[in-house]
């Protein structure tokens, strides 16, 4: 049983192909790309306040796979919930196509998840973000 809760937006980070958001307005996602909010060019650290101060109930969906780690205050003060696209990536795939078919195939789940929380979504699997081996705080 899924409770019933007000529609969430995906918000699409510049780190993700442009149309993004327009192909997930069309699947029936409310979705938005950062640059139609007005914001491109935002520091992470200026961005997740502003989104806050912008939509009700949002993910911001990016490339950055550091985001959580490098700013993580930010994302605490915020009580952010992001989703994450892995950017270690099958080699049979080119860059652009990898991210969109990651966001496309979980865009349900990012629109579910839990709210303050950081997920990383890959191909075939997503789990709760954790820093990887060998990356240090900024």
């Amino acid at each position: 049983m899924t409770s019933a809760r007000a529609p969430r937006t995906l918000v699409i980070d510049e780190n993700l192909p442009k149309r993004l958001a327009t192909e997930l307005r069309y699947r029936g996602r409310d979705s938005v790309a950062v640059t139609q909010l007005g914001l491109r060019g935002s520091s992470d650290p200026e961005l997740l306040p502003q989104l806050d101060g912008q939509l009700d109930d949002w993910v911001l969906i990016t490339a950055d796979d550091q985001l959580p780690l490098v700013h993580a205050d930010a994302v605490r003060t915020a009580g952010a919930t992001i989703a994450v696209v892995n950017p270690i990536r099958e080699a049979s795939w080119s860059l652009d196509p990898w991210r969109r078919e990651i966001v496309h195939r979980w865009a349900h789940s990012m629109h579910e998840q839990t709210p303050a929380t950081v997920r990383r979504y890959s191909l075939h699997r997503h789990a709760l973000w954790h820093p990887r081996r060998g990356s240090s705080r900024a």
